[in-house]
């Protein structure tokens, strides 16, 4: 993300790296041989360093333990061949900065995912 510090002109960088570790329930519903539907619900511990240029400049880490809850779809074309597609959601950091104009904003973390799965049976 590039913005402009207004103040001296400068052009600011900033980057985003974020890790999270988490563990799940998972609860699927068949209502036919081949379609799934699935939710998943469970604890999260998320990771994030802002990396910001020129140097110098603050580089906050943030750092949340929280709930986190996904939802997906399945179908299976075979016993063997499947494909899914998920949700996650892992929380929310930070403060908005349209509720207090001095924090830095937030940052929401959430991954959409789809995959073909084969199962050795």
């Amino acid at each position: 993300m590039r913005t402009h510090d207004n103040a001296t002109g400068a052009e600011l960088k900033r980057e985003f790296r974020a890790s999270s570790l988490n563990m799940a329930v998972k609860a699927a519903l068949t209502p036919t041989d081949a379609f799934s539907l699935f939710g998943k619900l469970g604890l999260t511990r998320n990771f994030v360093k802002v990396y910001s240029s020129p140097e110098g400049t603050a580089e906050p880490t943030y750092n949340r333990t929280g709930a986190m809850y996904g939802a997906g779809i399945g179908y299976a074309w075979s016993k063997n061949v499947s494909l899914r597609a998920e949700y996650e959601h892992f929380g929310t950091f930070g403060r908005d900065f349209r509720m207090d104009p001095a924090a830095p904003g937030s940052l929401s973390l959430a991954l959409w995912s789809v995959g073909l799965a084969y199962s050795f049976r």
